[in-house]
Formats: structure tokens, C-alpha cells, sequence
């Protein structure tokens, strides 16, 4: 079934599954089934072919050749159709109309193309549905550094942003020098490497962010739970630590997984108090993490 196929079969129910595959059409190749791609087997029938071949027309050393560079590809195109498949799991039910560049998915492709780790492969998807929905939402950057990661920086990052508030639907690190969540999910190393993957950077002392709300009161959410602040002044400065999201790392934050934790919680909206606002927390529990 080629992609044509495919679109005139799902067009009338899912306009975002089309413009996933009209954007990856020419790196996929000629077959995409969003629940089973085949590829793979046809390339193992070609590769067979062409070895039989060899015995008669290629010498042994030519032969390695061409078994390496199969393997090589058909490997490629099994991580590149599985990344492709969570990405349509991950479409949303309303995309933007505009046009996936050409130049980013090549980049994309090329980055991904490597990666054979699901947990991995499952943050290329994400990012994949992500851009289809909204172009221009991750970065060459981002994808640059999400090429270099491994599982266990996946995690690490992950860990960390446990961390993280939204403020105006802006990521944010409310990061508590000492409390028992910064030592528990930022520990030094980490913070480090994270760093120096290009996803944080530091800043020597305690910073305060700045917005302003059409009234003195302001809306903070830590995954699905919501905590209101009372100012008396606008704009509204809030503490917010030593520790910043790259821009990078703001575009991963939405495709890791972390889990929420009540204590982190509870530790900010405890160290609001004591900074002189005023907090209207909703009973709301955390229930879901961003990206998952």
C-alpha cells in the first residue's frame, strides 16, 4: 500500500495523520501502514537476492560490502518506521496548516536514524507529532542534542523536570536551594551534565521572573494541579532559583515523561507563603505528566 493510498483511505476521518505523511513521504519511502509497517521484510528478500547474485559477479570482499551497507539501511528503516509509527500515535486532533519544512525533516531523519533505544525512539516520535501539529516548534538545537542523548540522560532529565512549573504556559525551574526535592531530583552531577548537554545553564546567585497579568493575580501549574498568586503589585516578581531551561531544553520538557511529587509541591507553594504572597492552591492532584 503506498502513501497515497493510505492518505485517500484516512483523509475524510484524519486530516493530521495526512500531513504526517505527506511530510515524511519522501524519507519513509513507499510503504506506510501506521499500525504495521513492512518494509523490513521486503528489504530481507532484496538483500537475500542480491547476495545470490554476488556468488556469480561480486568477489567476497565486494560481497561484505553490500551485506554491511543492507544491514546497515535495513536497520536504519526499521528505527526510522518505528519512530514514524509513534509519532502517528501521537498526533493530536487538530494540527496546524502550515508546512512542515523539508530542510527539518531531512535533519530530522537524519538525526534519528541511528537510534535504536525505545525509550529514545519514543521522544523522536513525540517530537515528530509535535512539529506536524505546530512547525517551528523544536528546533535544528533541539534535535542536535536529542541525536547525543542516551537513555540514561533521558532519564536524568526527566528526573529533573520534576522541577518544573508552567507560568503563563512558559516552562519554569522553581528550583529551592537545599529542599529535600532540588537534592532529590537536581543533585549537583546531574545539574552538570544536563548543562553540558546544552539543556540548562546556571546563574551564580537567586534570580527573580518578572510578568505581568491583567490583574494582580497570577496562575502557576505543577502538571495538572493549579496555584494562584496574590500580588498587591504588577508586575508580579517570583523567585525562581539558580537554574534556567535552555531553549532546548523548554522544547524536550514537553516530550519527557516525569512524574509529579506532591512533596515538591508543597515545598514551593509553602516557600510562596513565606515570600509574602497571598495562595489560592487547588485541591486538584497531580495526574498527569507533560509529554506523556
Amino acid at each position: 500500500m503506498s502513501l497515497t493510498d493510505v492518505k485517500e483511505i484516512v483523509q475524510a476521518a484524519n486530516e493530521p495523520l495526512c500531513k504526517l505523511i505527506d511530510a515524511v513521504r519522501a524519507f519513509v519511502g513507499g510503504t506506510f501502514e501506521p499500525l504495521q509497517m513492512r518494509r523490513l521484510a521486503h528489504a530481507e528478500v532484496d538483500s537475500a537476492m542480491i547476495l545470490a547474485k554476488g556468488d556469480a559477479e561480486l568477489t567476497k570482499f565486494q560481497q561484505r560490502t553490500v551485506d554491511r551497507m543492507l544491514k546497515t539501511e535495513l536497520r536504519r528503516q526499521q528505527n526510522i518506521e518505528r519512530i514514524v509509527h509513534e509519532a502517528a500515535k501521537n498526533l493530536p486532533p487538530n494540527v496546524s496548516e502550515a508546512h512542515v519544512a523539508e530542510d527539518w525533516v531531512a535533519r530530522f531523519f537524519e538525526g534519528c536514524q541511528d537510534v535504536s533505544e525505545t525509550e529514545i525512539q519514543t521522544l523522536w516520535g513525540r517530537i515528530l507529532s509535535g512539529e506536524v501539529a505546530q512547525p517551528g516548534s523544536f528546533s535544528p538545537y533541539t534535535l542536535d542534542i536529542l541525536r547525543l542523548m542516551r537513555k540514561r540522560e533521558a532519564e536524568m532529565f526527566s528526573l529533573f523536570c520534576t522541577l518544573v512549573w508552567e507560568i503563563n504556559g512558559q516552562p519554569m525551574v522553581l528550583f529551592l536551594r537545599n529542599s529535600e526535592s532540588s537534592k532529590k531530583y537536581a543533585p549537583l552531577e546531574n545539574l552538570n551534565h544536563l548543562e553540558s548537554l546544552g539543556l540548562l545553564r546556571f546563574e551564580s546567585e537567586f534570580m527573580n521572573y518578572s510578568f505581568t497579568c491583567p490583574w494582580p493575580v497570577a496562575m502557576l501549574s505543577y502538571f495538572d494541579r493549579m496555584c494562584a498568586l496574590k500580588a498587591t503589585t504588577v508586575p508580579i516578581k517570583l523567585e525562581i532559583g539558580s537554574v534556567l531551561l535552555s531553549p532546548s531544553g523548554q522544547e524536550l520538557f514537553r516530550v519527557v515523561s516525569p512524574v509529579p511529587d506532591s512533596k515538591c509541591y508543597d515545598e514551593v507553594v509553602e516557600s510562596l507563603g513565606k515570600a509574602g504572597f497571598e495562595i489560592y492552591p487547588q485541591p486538584t492532584e497531580p495526574a498527569r505528566a507533560p509529554g506523556a
